[in-house]
C-alpha cells in the first residue's frame, strides 16, 4: 500500500520503508496537524475512581417445623473511605489541579460509614 511516512532518523527522503516512501517532515503550523502528533488535546483531567466496600451478613435460626427467624446485618462503606471529587481544572487560581471536596452521586448515597440491621420471621 503506497503512502508517505516521515522519515525515520538516519533514512533520506525518497526512501522506501516497508512499502512506504519517506518525506521530509515539514513544521507543525496548525492545532489540527499537532493533535495529529500527540494523540489528543491536553490538559485532559481523570479524577479518582469510586472506591468503597460493603458487607452483608445473614443468619437463620430455626424456630419450629419450617418456620425461622431471620437475622440480616448490612454495612455500607465498610472502611470508611472518602470517595474523592474531581480536582479543580482552573489553573489560574491557587488551587488549581488540587481536590477540594468529596464526589456527589444523590441524596439517598452515603458517604460515611452506614449501618443497617433488619430481622424477619417466616413462616
Amino acid at each position: 500500500m503506497p503512502g508517505n511516512l516521515i522519515c525515520p532518523l538516519n533514512t533520506a527522503a525518497g526512501t522506501t520503508v516497508n512499502g512506504v516512501t519517506c518525506t521530509v517532515a515539514s513544521p507543525v503550523m496548525s492545532e489540527a496537524t499537532a493533535l495529529s502528533f500527540l494523540g489528543g488535546t491536553s490538559n485532559t483531567v481523570y479524577g479518582p475512581g469510586y472506591y468503597g466496600v460493603n458487607m452483608s451478613l445473614f443468619k437463620n435460626f430455626a424456630t419450629f417445623r419450617e418456620q425461622y427467624f431471620s437475622f440480616r446485618v448490612d454495612a455500607f462503606n465498610l472502611l470508611n473511605h472518602p470517595t474523592l471529587g474531581n480536582p479543580s481544572t482552573s489553573d489560574d487560581s491557587s488551587n488549581g489541579g488540587q481536590i477540594t471536596g468529596t464526589k456527589f452521586f444523590q441524596n439517598n448515597t452515603p458517604d460515611a460509614r452506614f449501618l443497617q440491621i433488619s430481622a424477619k420471621y417466616v413462616f
